[in-house]
This record gives C-alpha cells, structure tokens and sequence, in this order.
C-alpha cells in the first residue's frame, strides 16, 4: 500500500494570499510538489479505475486542510499522475501574495536600491535601520530574498535563502520574530518526544520546523531553494499529526464518496481494521485516523533560527507542560478553540 498527503490552503475571497494544494510522499527519495488546486476549491478525486482511495474532508471554513490518498498496486509516479492529472504544476509559488500587497515589493525594493546608492561606506545595509526608516517589512525582504532581488548575510539571516544571487546585499543584524514571516493562520504546531515541530505556510512553500529545547528559536528541516527535499519531513509530521488528533476514517473511491461512504453503503469503522477490506460489491475499503477538519493554527512565536543556535550538547528533554513553558497543554488547546482566519 503506497499513499500520499495532500495539503490544500484554502482561502477566502477576499484574501490577497494565494491557495495552494501541495502532496507529499516519503517514498524513495521523496515526493514535494506544489499546484493550483481545483476550480471548486477541494482536493481532486481521481476516477474509479485509478485504483487510488482518499479520505472525504469537511470543508467550513478558509484554513489548511489535508486529505490521504492510498493505492494498494499503484506506483507512486503513477499515482500522482492520477491525482493531479490536468492541474497545473506551480514550479514558483508566488509568495508576493502571502498577506502582502504586490506594490509593497516594488517600492521596498526601490528604497533599498537607493540607501546602497547613497551609502558612504562599503558596509551592508543593517536590516534593523531598513525596517525602522522605511517601509519594508521583515516579511517584505524575505521575499525580496527569495526572489533574487536582494541578498542577505549575517548571524541572523537564516530565514532566507543562503543561494541568492542578489545584488544588494543586506546584514540581518537582530533576531527576527516568527510572528513578522509567519502568517497567523498559516503556523501548526505539535509537541514531539524531544521537542517541538512546526508546520508552516512560508515564502509559499509548506515547511516543516524544529525547535530548540532550550529556547525559543525555530529552524528549517530543510533548506530554503531545497523545497523539493521536504517531501520525507512533511509526510513524517503529517502522519504523527493524524495519528495525534485525527479520526478513524475509511478511504474509499470517488463513486462511494459522492454516495456518502459513511452511510448505508459503507461497512461499519469498527469492523475495518487498518489494511484494506472488501465489501460485497467488491468496493476497496481502507481505514486511518485523518484529521478531517482544518488544521489546528497558532500564533507564531519564538524567533527564526538556525539548528546551530541550540545547545546540542544538552541532553534530550520529553516535552511536558513542566519543562516546556507552552507544552503539550497548549497543543491541545488549540483543538477546542477556533482560529480567525
């Protein structure tokens, strides 16, 4: 049985952020892949003879969503070619409408290109003085970075792009706050054995996080320009996340989805166990815990880091609500309470 997490960010009318659907996959070397999800804002079905099942998500509101497609003789390349046959591939997720308006980008760029011009010495531009004399944003200039407009240096440019081929360069000279990159809305996290995980909207991609034990301070997993790499992380921090909070739920094919696989036509949840089954009519059945509501959202705290910040050499500490100040208390507290989006 190979399967596949597909990440759908739906958004709502009005927003200026972009929607997305994402799948991963852990198989082989992985599988990330970023694309322009239906017109009717839900997760594709792929057709019956496919051989593919997927889980039904209940959609109420904007927010980020997941759903798990499972194919007991399908190969991945194969699978994904059903999935997402007729999307369009968005090989460069337009980040510039990740809660920023477009025209913020022309004219942070401008004043950047002329504080270079008119600057005495050969020294970088200290982000610090950008952000107090101008109007950029953190945000801004990390987009501007992953654009290639700009490039950044320095003990705190980790939130950027390492490879960026700009030519104005700039010295992140101060911590940034997770909460000036980071959407609300668009940050997931969880409390793992060791420390806690994040999965979050960032520069359009979805990006997986860790923790340092010992303080606030957030890394990437993978590398800013590697998002093709991430596949293996996400998946991993899907699966756990499911296996957390999620519901015992049977993937089915898409003419039992339109019939309601939950009705009369289904076999009960507690008589699946978790391989397939077959009902009388030779249907295919599958069951896993699936979070079938949007995902669980926070507000973006600590600062943006490198895994270079943490003390390594401390021994490993299980997360709890007496040695981690936000605890799994806090996690679970974001189930009961509902996010504005």
């Amino acid at each position: 049985m190979q399967c596949i997490f597909a990440v759908l960010l739906r958004v709502a009318w009005w927003s200026s952020t972009t929607k997305l659907l994402v799948l991963v996959s852990p198989y082989q070397t992985g599988y990330y892949g970023v694309y322009d999800p239906p017109t009717n804002g839900r997760f594709p079905r792929p057709d019956d003879d496919s051989d593919i099942m997927m889980s039904v998500n209940r959609f109420m509101q904007p927010g980020t969503y997941n759903a798990l497609y499972c194919s007991p003789n399908m190969e991945l390349s194969q699978m994904i070619s059903r999935i997402v046959g007729g999307l369009t591939q968005v090989m460069e997720p337009k980040n510039s409408l990740f809660g920023v308006k477009k025209g913020k980008f022309e004219s942070c760029y401008e004043s950047i290109r002329i504080r270079n011009k008119a600057k005495l010495k050969p020294d970088a531009l200290k982000m610090s003085e950008i952000i107090r004399d101008t109007s950029c944003t953190e945000k801004v200039i990390a987009s501007l970075a992953s654009g290639n407009k700009i490039s950044i240096h320095g003990m705190y440019s980790s939130f950027s792009p390492s490879r960026s081929t700009g030519t104005l360069f700039i010295e992140a000279d101060k911590p940034i706050p997770m909460s000036k990159l980071i959407m609300r809305g668009h940050f997931f996290p969880r409390p793992g054995t060791y420390r806690w995980r994040a999965m979050a909207w960032y520069l359009g991609h979805l990006r997986v996080f860790g923790k340092c034990t010992d303080k606030d301070v957030w890394f990437l997993l993978d590398d800013i320009g590697d998002e093709w790499k991430s596949g293996k992380s996400i998946y991993r921090f899907l699966s756990v996340l499911n296996d957390e909070v999620g519901k015992d739920t049977i993937l089915t094919k898409k003419s039992k989805i339109l019939r309601r696989p939950w009705g009369d036509a289904a076999p009960r949840i507690s008589k699946i166990d978790s391989t397939t089954a077959q009902s009388g009519d030779g249907t295919h059945y599958y069951k896993q815990k699936i979070m079938l509501g949007r995902f669980p959202a926070s507000k973006p705290w600590g600062t943006f880091g490198s895994h270079i910040d943490c003390a390594e050499l401390d021994p490993p500490v299980v997360l709890s609500s007496k040695n981690d100040r936000f605890g799994k208390k806090r996690f679970k507290n974001l189930h009961k309470k509902k996010e504005t989006h």
